[in-house]
């Protein structure tokens, strides 16, 4: 999964980021059990399990103390590496009746959590697509066919929904400057779109606006016709 902004904090489903805690101890447990008793018949041999816990805690270091910007999905070779000695620690602890119960609700628990994330994720994708099926409609609506232009926030999936190139002139996904951008609206119909209570840029305050159903509060400001020069 994809999470923005990197700065929004713990998930909302907290009590499911619990093996977040759990991997680094049951590491370094794996490392030491290794240490003591590789010597014991189907104990792990202690080079392999510290060199997989020692990889991954350097391939941690830096996305966790070393850099402002980080997201989960950086980890995902530390948790692979993770991955190794406590496969090997939970299958020696799993020798006992108790202890492998213990390992077994472990692993329900983490695969339930895993289900309610996987069945949120589906309904807010779904919702997300749905806004921008609907914004693509009230563009259409509001005469913008192609070929056209979409620009403003969320302006790439609700252009290419209706069949629209998008463009941004700020931002992570900036494609032209403002002048291009005022230059290429006289050629083509464009529509600039704005969330609920926030304003065009000033260019656009002349813009026509149109309220788009099933947004959620959008609005699309189009770009006046006489601004644009007729076809031939």
């Amino acid at each position: 999964l994809l999470f923005r902004p990197c700065t929004a904090g713990p998930p909302e489903q907290a009590w499911t980021a619990w093996w977040w805690f759990a991997l680094p101890l049951l590491a370094a447990a794996a490392c030491v059990l290794a240490r003591r008793g590789h010597r014991a018949p189907g104990s792990l041999p202690p080079g392999p399990v510290v060199l997989a816990v020692g990889a991954a805690t350097a391939l941690s270091v830096p996305y966790l103390l070393l850099i402002g910007y980080s997201a989960p999905r950086f980890l995902l070779p530390a948790y692979a590496l993770l991955a190794l000695p406590v496969a090997g620690l939970l299958v020696r602890a799993a020798r006992t009746r108790v202890l492998a119960g213990a390992v077994a609700a472990a692993i329900v628990f983490q695969v339930c959590g895993q289900a309610v994330v996987l069945g949120r994720q589906i309904a807010d994708t779904a919702a997300t697509h749905a806004r921008y099926v609907a914004a693509a409609r009230g563009l259409r609506a509001m005469g913008l066919t192609p070929p056209c232009l979409v620009t403003g926030p969320r302006a790439l999936p609700v252009g290419y929904a209706a069949g629209c190139a998008s463009a941004q002139d700020d931002g992570n996904n900036r494609s032209t400057t403002r002048a291009a951008l005022r230059d290429r609206a006289t050629r083509v119909p464009t529509a600039l779109l704005t969330p609920r209570g926030v304003r065009p840029p000033h260019y656009a305050r002349g813009w026509t606006p149109y309220e788009l159903p099933g947004t959620g509060g959008w609005t699309a400001w189009k770009a006046p016709a006489r601004d644009r020069p007729p076809g031939p």
